[in-house]
């Protein structure tokens, strides 16, 4: 009998957490971006694997692909973590850099994304630091 009661606790378990994933992607706001900008590009330019960051209140620490290009920004999420959540690409001009600031030993970036905003984003500021060398890059 203890052996079937693990057995149900590991497949609750194992449901919640995919019940979780899949809810993930709409608390965060990661749905309403995918409807505006859901790409079905292969991702290219210069790349920042395993990032942390926050998609509207949804924290993804170490689970964003962040692809650089003259055009705009693809964002993805780890295979692992993708479940409901599309490969997006972003155009700059969709993007408007907020404010910067120290939040837990790094330098973030808030962004807001869209015309009127749809997701407010926290990424590293080295990933827009990057931006004016890939655009300048793609230039030359």
């Amino acid at each position: 009998m203890q052996d079937q009661s693990g057995l149900v606790s590991f497949v609750i378990f194992i449901m919640l957490c995919c019940c979780l994933l899949w809810l993930r992607p709409f608390l965060s706001g990661w749905r309403k971006l995918a409807k505006k900008y859901q790409s079905s590009q292969q991702p290219y330019g210069k790349a920042f694997h395993w990032q942390s960051g926050y998609i509207g209140l949804m924290a993804y620490n170490r689970e964003i692909n962040i692809r650089l290009t003259r055009e705009g920004m693809f964002v993805s999420v780890v295979f692992l973590h993708s479940l409901g959540h599309p490969t997006l690409f972003i155009p700059w001009t969709e993007i408007h850099i907020g404010r910067e600031e120290w939040y837990f030993w790094r330098y973030t970036v808030t962004i807001e994304i869209g015309h009127p905003p749809i997701v407010t984003m926290k990424l590293p500021k080295k990933i827009f630091d990057q931006r004016e060398v890939t655009i300048k890059k793609a230039d030359s």
